[in-house]
């Protein structure tokens, strides 16, 4: 059961533009829970599907990447390392 105060949270939700991406401008971007609605209303529940498989291939191509940085011989020795020393550590 979605209390009120937990719908309060979610509407309140705001997702704001990297610094780095938007440098040499005066404003930075925006996006609101109220925003996503009002789209949805004014253009339907078509474009959900288009969020979606963006959003999927977004995150797809970002976690590639990801992985590929881990497997990188210099960062995977200093999870190694650091793996090892919390061994050691916690026990």
């Amino acid at each position: 059961m979605t209390t009120l105060s937990q719908v309060m949270i979610l509407r309140m939700q705001v997702f704001i533009e990297r610094m780095t991406n938007a440098s040499y401008r005066k404003h930075i971007n925006t996006i609101s829970v109220n925003h996503v609605a009002n789209s949805i209303r004014t253009h339907g529940t078509g474009i959900i599907s288009t969020t979606v498989n963006f959003t999927y291939q977004y995150l797809s191509h970002k976690f590639i990447a990801f992985s590929q940085f881990l497997f990188d011989d210099h960062i995977k020795s200093r999870l190694v390392k650091e793996r090892r020393f919390f061994k050691v550590t916690l026990t």
